[in-house]
């Protein structure tokens, strides 16, 4: 089995909202925006934004919930 470590950079898009499974589990979910820059087809320069949501558990979600804001 492999691992995979994924770092991303970015802002926020509203604060995270951690939540309680009915087992004690704690889950923190939050979404952020990655800006890329790249050449397009035609040489010129774009700016893409990337929105990705997030899911954490335990005291990962705990952390960032209290922690992380806008």
């Amino acid at each position: 089995m492999g691992y995979n470590k994924v770092i991303l950079i970015g802002k926020l898009t509203a604060d995270p909202v951690l939540r309680q499974t009915q087992g004690g589990m704690s889950i923190c979910r939050f979404a952020i925006a990655v800006n890329r820059s790249f050449a397009g087809r035609d040489g010129d320069k774009r700016e893409e934004t990337c929105f990705i949501e997030v899911d954490s558990f335990g005291r990962t979600a705990e952390n960032i919930a209290k922690y992380f804001f806008k």
